[in-house]
Formats: C-alpha cells, structure tokens, sequence
C-alpha cells in the first residue's frame, strides 16, 4: 500500500519493503532511501501509524531529514506517539519546519496533549507558545514550576522545562515570565543562559534583549563548536555574537565563525549593531 506511492526506486527496493528490513533490524535499505533523494513527505506519513515503533521512528526521522513545511502536521501529530523517544524527536522535527503561519488550529489538540504527557524535548513547549489558544496557555502555565529536565537538542545540554516555558508564556504575552527570563540571564546555571541564546528567535521582549546581549561581555567557555578536548573553548559572548547576528540578520565586516572565537574587536563591533538594532530604553 504505502510501498506503491514511489514503486521501487531506490536500489530497486519500494520504500515499504525497505521499512519491512527496518522490522528485521536491517536499517540498509531505508538508509537507501534516506540517500536517495527520492522521498516525500506523503510517501512517509502512512508509516507513522505502523504498529512496529522502529518503523515509527525511522518515519519521523527521514520526515526530519526532509525539512519540509508539508511535514509539520504529521510531525505535530507524531508527538502523542506512545514512544518517549518518537515523541521527542518529533517534537524537535516540528519545531523546525513548523512556521506559525502554517500552524491549523486544530493542531493545538495535539499540541495540548502533547504538554500533558511530558515531552521531554523543550522544542515541544517551544512550538506550543506558536498558539494563542486558552488551552495552551493553561497547559504552559502548569509547567512553569516544572523541574524535569528537557533538551532542544539531543546533544544539548538539559534545563528544567520550567525554563522553555517561560519563553514560551511570554512569547503569547504573559508577562511575569519576563522576570524569570531576566533572573536566568543575570544569575541563571551557564547552560540555561546558552539555552536563551540558541532560541533566540523566539524571544519579542526588548528588556530581555537588552539583558541578553550583556552576554557578549561573558567570557565564560561553553561546551560546543570545537571538538572535543581541543582548546580554546568557544565562550558565551562567541555564541552570542552568532544568535544575534541571525537574530537581527546583522550584515557584520567580518565572517561568522560558529565553531571558533571572535577578538575583542569583531566583539565590539557586533555590540555596536546589536546596540543600534535595539535602540535607546
């Protein structure tokens, strides 16, 4: 059935008889398929309700892959999977692809059940401050004391999901979650404060944004950008630089380096910009 949506293409095997190997535990075929070019988010989405969960998950992984706009309702609603694991990695999915604009107001079902179940990737909660809808607001308002842990990444570092939030209560307009933001910013844990850094975008507030560009004074190193044991670290003012850069789209005399350090004076410049952009209290 979902195998005639592409026939066989990819080294001559249907993409149902790839998922069928996905099964056995033979995840070649579908590695294939991943390779090839070929795949759709239509074509995918029928194997998101397969009984076996490695197939699910492999399901929601090439719809990441994919990056699609189309793969954000079948993401949104891969995030009530009866799998924790599913449910995070497609909740990171739709984060990505999930333009607010795009968002169908049905989708705060899922999104609301979602938040009940505890998904343990804070893109979750991230995604649900997309929504101007009561039930959201109510389902956000009862994790702002929550201390479970939550990523963005799964590489990144955890925070206690009180903190995305936060960010997402003050992105609908709810305004004592400001003064969290601010406390996290002047005496927040290192990896909370590179946390409000990585989601950047999501934050309106001009007093946040002032706070959070005093960060590139912070010299402090943070894990992430070089390989592992080398040296020097990147720091917190370097990982500033860069998400306010995207942030404003800052047109900067120099290249942006992610994975390195920048001197005092590209600092200094940036500052200048992000100052400009910002404008006066």
């Amino acid at each position: 059935m979902a195998g005639l949506l592409l026939g066989c293409t990819a080294s001559g095997n249907s993409l149902e008889r790839a998922f069928s190997a996905v099964e056995r535990g033979d995840y070649g075929p579908v590695s294939e398929w991943a390779e090839s070019g070929e795949l759709t988010v239509s074509a995918l989405a029928p194997f998101l309700s397969h009984p076996d969960e490695r197939v699910r998950r492999e399901a929601v992984g090439l719809l990441n892959r994919l990056g699609e706009p189309a793969a954000c309702e079948w993401l949104v609603g891969a995030m009530n999977d009866d799998s924790a694991d599913i449910r995070e990695r497609a909740a990171r999915g739709a984060y990505q692809v999930c333009d607010e604009s795009l968002l169908p107001p049905s989708l705060a079902d899922a999104l609301t059940e979602g938040l009940g179940r505890s998904n343990r990737a804070a893109a979750a909660i991230l995604l649900a401050g997309r929504f101007s809808d009561d039930r959201i607001l109510d389902a956000l308002l009862a994790r702002a004391d929550d201390d479970p842990a939550v990523k963005l990444h799964n590489w990144s570092a955890p925070v206690p999901a009180s903190l995305p939030a936060a960010v997402a209560l003050l992105r609908l307009g709810h305004e004592p979650a400001e003064q969290r933001l601010l406390d996290t910013v002047s005496n927040g844990e290192l990896g909370q404060q590179v946390f409000l850094l990585q989601v950047l975008d999501e934050i309106q507030d001009a007093d946040l944004l002032r706070a959070l560009a005093g960060l590139l004074s912070d010299r402090r190193e943070i894990d992430g950008g070089v390989p592992s044991g080398a040296t020097p670290r990147r720091r917190l003012c370097d990982l500033a630089v860069d998400a306010f850069a995207a942030r404003f789209d800052l047109d900067l005399p120099f290249a942006l380096a992610p994975s390195g350090r920048y001197s005092d004076g590209q600092i200094e410049e940036a500052r200048q910009r992000i100052e400009s952009r910002l404008g006066s209290r």
